[in-house]
């Protein structure tokens, strides 16, 4: 039930609360995401922001910071946190999207257009990226960019958007503390992941991504 769920949240919160460990970005992420799950929202912008205090290049938690904005509704800090997890890792697709949805609930379609052709130059085989961008130039009204789109080349954009070269970038690295979480988020095993707090080992059957 709706009320049975809430107390397991609650009894996650309390148990996480017990092994605070406030100066660590890990552990910021990891209850901040707990309290995302659990829609309190704007103790996970809290915690977000802390957590980009303590380890202000880590893009990743900059784009978390991002979405917890985003949550709340408050698209101008939203924007910011987006861009500067892309000022740290400029090939992060997930940053892109999410400034495309950003510019796009803003009603401002044309610059949505521009940050989705760029998560097209580094995920060019999207439907969903295609689709998108189609929407985006008929809310627009740039209908003459449809039949561009139709082609599928993301080339035929660069006159008049502004497109970047990832080509000599590396590929965004590996965060291990935040994909262990995630494997165990994934086995709703929040418990085993509390534990590893405490200084207990870590269940050999969950390897790093």
């Amino acid at each position: 039930t709706e009320k049975e769920k809430k107390l397991k949240k609650k009894s996650i919160q309390e148990k996480f609360l017990a092994f605070q460990k406030k100066d660590d970005p890990e552990w910021l992420y990891a209850f901040a995401v707990i309290n995302y799950i659990c829609q309190d929202f704007d103790e996970a912008k809290t915690l977000f922001k802390q957590a980009v205090e303590i380890d202000p290049n880590n893009y990743f938690l900059w784009n978390k910071l991002g979405a917890a904005h985003a949550k709340s509704k408050n698209l101008e800090e939203t924007q910011a946190a987006y861009h500067q997890a892309l000022n740290l890792k400029p090939n992060y697709l997930r940053s892109w999207i999410n400034l495309a949805i950003n510019y796009n609930s803003k009603k401002m379609y044309e610059q949505a257009a521009s940050f989705i052709l760029n998560s097209l130059a580094l995920n060019p085989k999207s439907v969903n990226l295609w689709t998108n961008l189609e929407n985006a130039f008929i809310m627009s009204g740039d209908h003459d960019a449809l039949g561009e789109v139709y082609d599928r080349d993301i080339s035929k954009f660069a006159t008049k958007h502004n497109i970047h070269n990832f080509d000599d970038l590396p590929p965004p690295d590996g965060l291990d503390y935040l994909s262990l979480f995630s494997r165990y988020l994934l086995r709703d095993d929040l418990d085993s992941w509390i534990a590893s707090f405490s200084g207990k080992k870590l269940d050999d059957s969950v390897t790093l991504d």
